[in-house]
């Protein structure tokens, strides 16, 4: 499936889910799309209790595994 342009790719640190866009992952989780926006952009420390960052669509479970070391301690 090709990607988006438009769509960000986003990552879900809590439990190391990956969508393809944070609408995707808003309605997974039950929480504003501008909530996840506004923890990713640094003006909240979380979305709801969770922790979002933008990742290419290749990345790796190593690299996953080094993010949630870093923002879940």
């Amino acid at each position: 499936m090709p990607q988006n342009k438009n769509r960000i790719t986003v990552l879900c640190i809590n439990d190391g889910c990956i969508y393809q866009s944070m609408l995707d992952a808003a309605k997974q989780y039950g929480i504003s799309q501008s909530a996840i926006s506004r923890q990713i952009n640094s003006k909240r420390k979380t979305a709801n209790g969770y922790y979002f960052v933008t990742v290419p669509h290749n990345i790796t479970k190593h690299d996953i595994k080094l993010l949630q070391k870093e923002y879940i301690k």
